[in-house]
């Protein structure tokens, strides 16, 4: 299992497409959420999201990540 611990995605990642540059901005902080169709809760960080089934763990997650990345933890209404 792929946690965040085990990738940090880069700061800043650029593409060249065609005749433009598209430029993916840093992530402004963590979402926490619980999944829409189910009991299981997801941490976001960027393009890259974790699933957990209980909120204790999700949070647990996202505390790291807050703490590593130096970025705010958000919770989604759902």
């Amino acid at each position: 299992m792929m946690t965040a611990r085990s990738y940090l995605p880069n700061r800043q990642r650029t593409h060249e497409s065609g005749s433009g540059r598209l430029v993916q901005f840093p992530p402004r902080c963590i979402w926490i959420t619980r999944e829409s169709s189910s009991s299981a809760w997801v941490v976001l960080h960027g393009n890259r999201g974790w699933l957990f089934g209980d909120f204790r763990a999700a949070l647990g997650e996202a505390h790291w990540l807050s703490k590593n990345c130096g970025l705010p933890i958000r919770r989604a209404a759902g």
